[in-house]
């Protein structure tokens, strides 16, 4: 049978019990919030962390997005195409319509990575015009995509295609 020698009794009592009954309240409050906050997080890092679920994004996908986008490389419909996005520059695919504006975001330095795509597809124009600090930026991109479940499981099937 394991027991605890006289200096390891005195650390466990020390850290085990609570000496000014402020302090014991304080600690408890502190040790109620951090398991608070640490649930809230697990909560949320399964939707915006593991990147969404690209079954669902490819239906979300060809429901909204295919008329105008495609997702091989060298291929531009009405707008360009999403090929490999995550990690890409700003307006870098071979489209031709970009907007001056759009080109602008590209020469600030934009490059696409989940978390800024999900705000760009939140409102691509409010987007685009708080990057730039322009309030009158023009784009072609209309669509939004509202729920961010969405959003990451697009974002999801379109990096599961980049080949």
């Amino acid at each position: 049978m394991n027991t605890l020698d006289t200096s390891q009794k005195k650390v466990f009592y020390t850290a085990c019990t609570p000496g000014d009954p402020k302090e014991s309240g304080m600690r408890m409050l502190i040790s109620r919030l951090a398991a608070a906050m640490l649930a809230v997080a697990i909560a949320f890092v399964p939707t915006v962390r593991s990147g969404g679920a690209a079954d669902a994004g490819r239906d979300y996908y060809n429901k909204r997005c295919a008329q105008c986008h495609a997702l091989s490389p060298d291929i531009n419909h009405y707008g360009p195409n999403l090929h490999c996005l995550i990690g890409r520059g700003a307006a870098s695919s071979p489209f031709r319509a970009y907007t001056s504006d759009m080109k602008a975001v590209s020469a600030a330095g934009l490059v696409w990575d989940a978390e800024n795509v999900s705000a760009f597809l939140v409102d691509p124009v409010a987007f685009t015009r708080t990057y730039l600090g322009k309030p009158d930026a023009v784009i072609l991109m209309q669509v939004t995509v509202p729920t961010e479940a969405d959003r990451y499981n697009l974002i999801a099937y379109i990096q599961s295609r980049c080949r």
